[in-house]
């Protein structure tokens, strides 16, 4: 089914061949050698990855999954975003959540999947817009690391970066890539005490900002090799 073209869009972001051949070459070049991460995320590899997410032995998308079923309907609250952009999109399932707080709230309008695999963009774009009438998806196929002034414009927007993406980054490359973020942050539109709304206001007219991140994450677990059924 092809998503409806009046709630429908996507901006697909050229890159050019011989550069990527160029950082694919220094990478090699590296000792040890190492691949750059989104080169994994084309569409076989982000449906490789969606399956691995719901296997038993991987734990962390379960486990941001509770936490965003506890807290999504006080980030909708807080940030007062009717638009939802989403760096490294991927499937978009864990994003539901914060989907339907935003529809219960009133202020849902529009969603922005923001990732480097068009395939699985267009996939999950179908999906929502059958689940989610009044929705419209601006989606963008792009490397946010290098294209985030590629995210279309607009009035409360929230942005976030789930999972333990920003672990493909080298530290350094990390808090550039953080501080690069465009608009303001989430924590200055929340109010000091957690749990508590008195004397919120909604930070209008700005791009939010609500990074995921393994926080919480046991190193002897994550380091443990995880067999599988499929290898």
């Amino acid at each position: 089914m092809t998503p409806s073209r009046d709630r429908f869009r996507i901006d697909v972001v050229p890159e050019d061949p011989e550069v990527l051949l160029a950082v694919l070459r220094r990478s090699l070049a590296r000792s040890p050698r190492e691949i750059p991460p989104r080169y994994f995320y084309d569409d076989t590899g982000s449906r490789l990855f969606e399956e691995i997410t719901a296997l038993p032995e991987y734990y962390p998308t379960r486990t941001e999954e509770r936490i965003l079923a506890a807290c999504a309907e006080d980030v909708a609250a807080r940030t007062g975003a009717g638009t939802l952009v989403e760096l490294g999109s991927g499937a978009a399932t864990k994003t539901r959540l914060l989907l339907d707080a935003m529809r219960s709230g009133g202020r849902l309008r529009r969603y922005i999947p923001f990732d480097v695999s068009e395939g699985i963009v267009r996939r999950a774009a179908d999906e929502l817009l059958r689940e989610y009438p009044d929705l419209s998806v601006h989606a963008v196929v792009a490397d946010f690391a290098e294209h985030l002034d590629h995210i279309p414009p607009g009035e409360d927007r929230l942005c976030i970066f789930l999972g333990g993406t920003i672990g493909n980054f080298r530290p350094a490359e990390a808090v550039r890539f953080l501080r690069g973020w465009p608009g303001g942050s989430l924590r200055g539109a929340l109010p000091a005490r957690h749990g508590s709304r008195e004397g919120h206001r909604p930070a209008r007219g700005r791009l939010q900002r609500l990074p995921g991140g393994d926080g919480g994450i046991q190193p002897q677990r994550a380091l443990r090799p995880q067999p599988t059924p499929r290898g």
